[in-house]
């Protein structure tokens, strides 16, 4: 596990407006809750929704390679998957949602 990837993302996670608590625990919880490829593609990603296609961009992915990554952390409800104009959207949803 890359402790640096779970640091960067707990850092963007504080930038939410609830943010993380200090805790000795609390690195312990996020390696619980994600993996370091969820913590890679999570660094970073819009709080608020954003198109798969501009996902794709800001990630320097292919859309046929970034959906599935997308709709499996939307199951896990680390992401937030909602449809506007028949096209799918996505925010990150933040620690206090997917930590409580």
């Amino acid at each position: 596990m890359n402790d640096k990837t779970y640091q960067k993302l707990v850092e963007w996670l504080n930038q939410a407006w609830f943010g993380l608590p200090d805790s000795e625990h609390l690195m312990d919880a996020i390696k619980a809750v994600y993996t370091t490829e969820e913590a890679e593609l999570l660094i970073g990603f819009p709080y608020k929704g954003a198109y798969l296609e501009e996902i794709a961009d800001l990630k320097n992915l292919s859309e046929k390679e970034l959906l599935p990554k997308l709709d499996a952390m939307a199951q896990k409800g680390l992401v937030w998957k909602n449809f506007k104009n028949g096209r799918p959207r996505f925010s990150i949803n933040d620690a206090f949602f997917v930590l409580a």
